[in-house]
């Protein structure tokens, strides 16, 4: 393969990825750890990626989202992690609105030793998840599926009949993701799901992102809120947190937990 076009993939998996595993992106093209540092340099000198210990991040990062099957295994380890302390907030009796993903479902999978809880979610494998759980005697609550439109790819509601449905109901907290946190922004790659999301946050009392730690400091396509509209922010230790970004917690009072 000619460096260029080696460079330009290492490129597209930093854009992809948000990051570039020198080890992993050797494997993958197949060529050595010597020349895979060599691409990383030369991508550096021009602007594009920041190196960082085994690796690079992008300079410009903008989330590129993979398809939903690929993102329900990628960083599976961290996601199970970030739901499960997720799920440990939860009290007996509450209200809670889980919204879609992949990070959501492990929310929802790692819900137990709390009873009698009401979850309210747009997402489907959601609530086949909770099913699964009930029948084994995991889960002891109710599930309420917010209709609507189907997203037949993304596997959630939306529109105009869930947003109708959602009106009805005030929850004690509300789980929501992001595919990118960029400044203030909350940012997705689905208006559809930016509008649900969206929504989501005005319905319960206590607002908690839950967030992998590499897609801080990335931007998407759509904006759905900004970090004064929530209360918590859950997420992982894999890359420090900006500067500015602490600072913006620290000015709105947002209260972070970090998952080691």
């Amino acid at each position: 393969m000619l460096t260029n076009a080696r460079q330009k993939m290492i490129e597209t998996i930093a854009l992809r990825d948000g990051e570039v595993i020198i080890s992993k992106v050797a494997k993958e093209l197949d060529v050595s750890i010597e020349t895979v540092r060599r691409d990383i340099n030369a991508l550096c000198e021009k602007n594009v990626l920041t190196k960082v210990h085994g690796g690079a991040v992008p300079v410009n990062p903008q989330v590129v989202e993979a398809a939903y099957t690929q993102r329900k295994i990628t960083n599976s380890v961290v996601k199970n992690k970030l739901g499960a302390y997720a799920a440990g907030m939860l009290k007996n009796n509450a209200v809670v609105v889980i919204a879609a993903g992949s990070t959501m479902e492990a929310v929802a999978a790692s819900i137990t030793g709390v009873h009698n809880l009401t979850v309210l979610t747009n997402s489907l494998p959601v609530v086949g998840i909770l099913s699964d759980r009930n029948a084994v005697g995991l889960y002891d609550g109710k599930a309420i599926l917010l209709g609507g439109q189907v997203h037949l790819t993304e596997h959630f509601t939306y529109g105009p009949v869930f947003e109708k449905q959602l009106e009805h109901y005030t929850a004690d907290i509300v789980f929501v993701s992001a595919s990118a946190v960029s400044g203030p922004a909350l940012m997705t790659s689905s208006i559809d799901e930016g509008n649900v999301l969206g929504r989501m946050l005005e319905h319960a009392a206590r607002r908690v992102l839950i967030i992998e730690s590499k897609k801080i400091d990335r931007r998407s396509i759509y904006r759905f809120a900004e970090l004064d509209g929530i209360d918590e922010i859950i997420t992982d230790d894999a890359y420090p947190l900006p500067a500015a970004l602490m600072k913006l917690i620290k000015t709105h009072k947002i209260e972070l937990h970090i998952v080691k």
